[in-house]
């Protein structure tokens, strides 16, 4: 059902913006306080979802502000008004690009290149940390070529400016980013920034906190290209062993029954161990939930597990205790890792198009990327939502 009240308070204030606008095409000209006052009533307006017609609503409402916004700035002179009117740009376009809405990202992305070396230090900051957002977005969106631009501007803004405990946040989410993206060199390569600084930081829980998730991912990455045995119990009481993969290629998918993105991926995975499986292509799963009993229940009815998992008997190593999780450093589901014939790590993120690339690459004679395995999706931890970029929500929210 619409929320009348909403829509009627959205449907006011662009009547009102309109009305605004037609008097300033006219004499006397709308003050810039006039402007403003309206802007912020737009930026106060809520982004409910409730219905269609309020999305429109809102919508609406943010294009009226960006347009707003730029027809009044030439007049401007005070150069604290002018930041403001070019922070209600920025802000329009990420609300934007949070609806999905057509060309919002491409807009947001020129008004931040726009501004980037602006003589004003507070707008120039600002569109920098828009540029970072939206490298950091297309990466995880799958665009790898991105990954450079995405490292040298996280890279270039840990050495020039104060740090804190919110920008090594950002810069732990793009370094891992950059690892889900398989560019390993450049996500270590920040992760040793990080390192570095957390180290001069007076102590705080916050920096500690930090500073083990940031040794974690980097013992994480210095298994790419070591041998992994696989062996253990498996959660129906089978025993695997090395031998059982010699000259494989095998995908290790960290799994539990809770997690939603982990249960839509099964298909996935199912439809390339039926395509590969004959060619020499293997998958155990690694289970990561607490109680035997839940697990073996969604697998009995599953029609999507063909392939072992791995759980321990001992219940202190199971979930992310399980040795295997523990050797990889896995804190984030799903996981999938991927190794070679002769057991070394190739990808520690190969799901969706990475999972393919490498399946077509050794798999293949023709070397291009499938259409029926959707790209990789967002990563959560148990309990916790998907996780986001700091600013910006992702485009792609399937798994929500």
């Amino acid at each position: 059902m619409i929320n009348l009240h909403l829509a009627i308070r959205l449907l006011g204030v662009l009547l009102a913006l309109t009305v605004s606008v037609t008097n300033a095409q006219d004499s006397p000209p709308v003050s810039v306080g006039k402007v403003l006052e309206k802007l912020n009533e737009l930026a106060d307006l809520p982004a409910s979802e409730a219905s269609d017609s309020e999305t429109h609503v809102f919508l609406e409402s943010q294009q009226q502000r960006l347009r707003l916004a730029q027809g009044i700035q030439p007049s401007i002179e005070d150069q604290a008004t002018l930041r403001q009117v070019i922070d209600h740009q920025f802000e329009s376009l990420r609300l934007l690009v949070q609806k999905d809405y057509p060309g919002a990202m491409s807009g947001l992305w020129e008004l931040a290149q726009s501004y980037r070396d602006d003589q004003d230090e507070v707008i120039a900051s600002t569109a920098k940390r828009y540029t970072r957002i939206i490298l950091l977005q297309q990466v995880r969106d799958g665009d790898r070529l991105m990954s450079p631009y995405l490292h040298q501007a996280v890279d270039s803004w840990l050495r020039e400016e104060r740090f804190n405990v919110s920008k090594a946040e950002f810069a732990l989410q793009s370094a891992v980013g950059l690892e889900k993206a398989e560019r390993y060199t450049l996500a270590a390569s920040l992760h040793d920034r990080l390192s570095g600084l957390l180290a001069k930081q007076l102590p705080s829980p916050e920096v500690e906190e930090l500073a083990k998730t940031v040794a974690d991912a980097k013992q994480r990455l210095s298994v790419v290209g070591q041998v992994i045995k696989i062996e253990g119990e498996t959660i129906s009481g089978q025993r695997l062993v090395p031998d059982d993969f010699q000259g494989k290629v095998v995908l290790i998918d960290f799994w539990a029954s809770w997690c939603l993105p982990c249960r839509r991926e099964m298909p996935e995975i199912r439809r390339a161990y039926e395509r590969y499986g004959d060619q020499g292509f293997a998958v155990v799963g690694v289970c990561m939930d607490d109680h035997p009993d839940v697990a073996l229940e969604f697998i009995r009815k599953s029609k999507h597990v063909a392939w072992p998992s791995l759980y321990s008997s001992d219940e202190n190593q199971r979930g992310f205790s399980h040795p295997l999780a523990k050797r990889l450093r896995i804190s984030l589901l799903p996981t999938a890792v991927l190794l070679d014939q002769n057991g070394r790590v190739l990808s520690l993120a190969a799901r969706g198009e990475n999972l393919d690339r490498w399946l077509v690459a050794k798999f293949d004679k023709l070397k291009h990327r499938r259409s029926d395995l959707r790209p990789a999706g967002m990563m959560m931890t148990r309990g916790e939502n998907p996780e986001v970029p700091l600013e910006l929500a992702p485009r792609h929210s399937d798994e929500r």
